[in-house]
């Protein structure tokens, strides 16, 4: 962003109501509402394509016809949960543990400490004094 505003690039925020249009056209643009109640300005911005970045559940695809929609998607027989935490890093380093039961992971990000736990979706995960148990099943 600092990039964008040191080439004199406008970049909106808290933009309302923003909704694409004609983006299977060789003509698309957005709209959106900028401003509150008798302030609100509706803006239009002609574009030569639109990148739809928002999510699944964004704009951009509830404005995709449902027939031109084709979703990939693999379930996996597993649960992820991750957790950061405002505490020291245990190391410098990723590390990794392996279990029959699942893996976890725990890398440094700054001043505090990402970890992630994955399971069998099964799977119950208690901390009991600060000690983490699986008590699901292989």
């Amino acid at each position: 962003m600092n990039a964008r505003t040191a080439a004199g690039l406008a970049t909106i925020y808290q933009a309302a109501d923003v909704t694409p249009h004609d983006f299977d056209t060789d003509h698309p643009r957005v709209s959106y509402v900028k401003g509150r109640g008798g302030t609100a300005l509706r803006t239009k911005i002609a574009c030569d394509f639109i990148a739809g970045c928002d999510g699944f559940h964004g704009v951009s695809r509830a404005s995709v016809k449902p027939s031109a929609i084709e979703t990939f998607e693999r379930i996996y027989p597993f649960g992820w949960l991750g957790i950061l935490s405002e505490t020291p890093p245990v190391s410098n380093e990723l590390i990794y543990s392996n279990h029959a039961r699942g893996i976890s992971r725990s890398a440094p990000c700054g001043r505090c400490i990402a970890a992630a736990i994955t399971c069998n979706a099964a799977s119950t995960i208690t901390s009991i004094n600060g000690r983490t148990k699986n008590s699901g099943t292989s």
